[in-house]
């Protein structure tokens, strides 16, 4: 039996208010669990099992209202949802920092109660998330100035994607420096008819296909050297952030911040990250130099370019790589997109997934409030009659280019919700979750690479849906 989906009818005033109430509420659960918990009478039932209660309460809640910044075409709805982040992340900072809630956490932490593997991992991961969020910080001042570095840092992350989903750069180049690019990619470009040129929205992905099959490597050059300079009021915002994480780090005790960050990863050091570096270097240099020669070797044999003086750059790569492509087969990739239409490709994947993982996918025809903008595709996903038909979740695809919408391919999980949270919340047991899928295509057939693209982030989506945790760290 299929549930209630999730409603995107949202305005930029109800995600401000909605937004603020969640961060009120969630603050009083706090206030209530160390009123009337005292550290002695601490347990991993009666603190971390609602401490985990509330993340999945909260995370259900915010994850929708932050969702709509990456998505949503309107534009102060975009800010509305970007300041709820940046609230968001103020106030985890703020919860990270509470040293009553910590001494509850840590009066778990420290006892001997008997609790099984996943709950201890769990009670590490938040144990250890307070310790690294500056309460093990001593000094006041120093405290202090590690909460201040934290609230920048969640300011510059939401600058930083504010540039990245609003960014206008463009370069305007000739039919003639387009030579090469096949007619169906020039149609999609923007005609400037006052200088006789074509426009290139350096957000929209037609720009790969253009380094594949522009001859001119003039335009080449042009076009790489404008992408990869891109959103530049970005540049001082990551200056900044790696002179504060390096600051934090050391607030922290550690000597810089990959050494801060490893700590709790499977490499633990920057040491065995730049072991493991090194040996895979010397071992692939070898084939990636030879790949290199091959391409040089193209690149010299090409009669229309006057380069031959044996430099290969980077904006050379993807067009004498499918120059070599095309050698060594008869087949025309450009050509063979046009047997891959999109809604074709798409219903084949999840026929493939539906396969291999015992999953139906039903799609649903929607109404305005069920999705954010008209070209986002919705599917009902229900587990196999085998396993029981059991209804999992909603899956969303947003596939085209647009204005405002994050750019390149993403997967959003916009309710991820635990075993203990369906056991424990009444209202809420059986929650599907619902599951975002961005992508960025300028086509309505796909290349090799868009094909892969889509059938990755799907996997995500297999990934969020069927895995089984007992809580659900933030």
């Amino acid at each position: 039996m299929l549930q209630t989906s999730l409603n995107f009818s949202a305005t930029p005033a109800s995600i401000t208010a909605d937004a603020e109430r969640l961060v009120r509420e969630s603050k009083h659960q706090r206030d209530e669990l160390v009123r009337n918990i005292a550290p002695e009478q601490a347990t991993f039932a009666n603190v971390m099992l609602p401490l985990a209660q509330m993340q999945n309460d909260f995370a259900v809640k915010a994850n929708v209202l932050c969702f709509y910044r990456q998505a949503s075409a309107n534009g102060d709805i975009r800010t509305a949802s970007a300041k709820a982040q940046t609230l968001f992340d103020s106030f985890h900072v703020e919860c990270w920092m509470r040293d009553d809630v910590f001494k509850l956490v840590d009066a778990v932490y420290h006892n001997t109660e008997e609790i099984s593997n996943e709950s201890s991992l769990f009670l590490e991961t938040i144990y250890n998330r307070f310790t690294r969020s500056g309460l093990g910080i001593r000094d006041t001042v120093s405290r202090e100035r590690f909460k201040e570095i934290q609230g920048r840092l969640s300011q510059i992350h939401a600058e930083f994607r504010e540039t990245l989903g609003s960014q206008t750069d463009e370069i305007f180049l000739t039919l003639a420096e387009l030579d090469g690019v096949p007619d169906s990619i020039v149609k999609q470009l923007e005609n400037n008819s006052g200088n006789n040129t074509l426009r290139i929205d350096l957000s929209n992905p037609v720009h790969r296909d253009i380094l594949s099959f522009a001859e001119n490597g003039e335009t080449r050059k042009k076009l790489y050297v404008a992408i990869q300079n891109r959103c530049k009021g970005n540049a001082p915002l990551v200056q900044e952030a790696v002179r504060l994480r390096y600051e934090m780090a050391k607030l922290l005790g550690f000597s810089n911040y990959a050494a801060f960050q490893l700590q709790s990863r499977i490499a633990k050091t920057p040491g065995h990250v730049n072991e493991f570096l090194a040996d895979m270097r010397s071992k692939l240099t070898p084939y990636g130099v030879a790949s290199l020669r091959i391409l040089q070797d193209f690149k010299k044999n090409d009669t229309k370019t006057d380069e031959n003086n044996g430099e290969f750059f980077l904006w050379d790569y993807d067009f004498y790589r499918n120059r070599m492509l095309k050698s060594g087969t008869s087949i025309d990739r450009a050509r063979i997109k046009e047997y891959f239409p999109l809604q074709n490709t798409i219903t084949a994947i999840l026929n493939l997934l539906a396969q291999l993982f015992d999953l139906s996918f039903d799609e649903i025809k929607t109404a305005d409030s069920m999705v954010w903008h008209a070209d986002v595709q919705m599917f009902a996903v229900q587990d196999g009659e085998t396993n029981g038909g059991a209804f999992l979740g909603y899956l969303y695809l947003d596939l085209f280019h647009r204005e405002g919408k994050y750019p390149g391919e993403s997967c959003f999980n916009l309710q991820p919700v635990s075993i203990f949270y369906l056991r424990r919340s009444a209202d809420m047991a059986g929650k599907p979750q619902n599951i975002v899928s961005l992508i960025e295509l300028s086509y309505r057939v796909l290349s090799e690479g868009m094909q892969r693209a889509i059938a990755h982030r799907l996997h995500y989506f297999v990934h969020f849906l069927s895995r089984h945790q007992a809580n659900q760290p933030c």
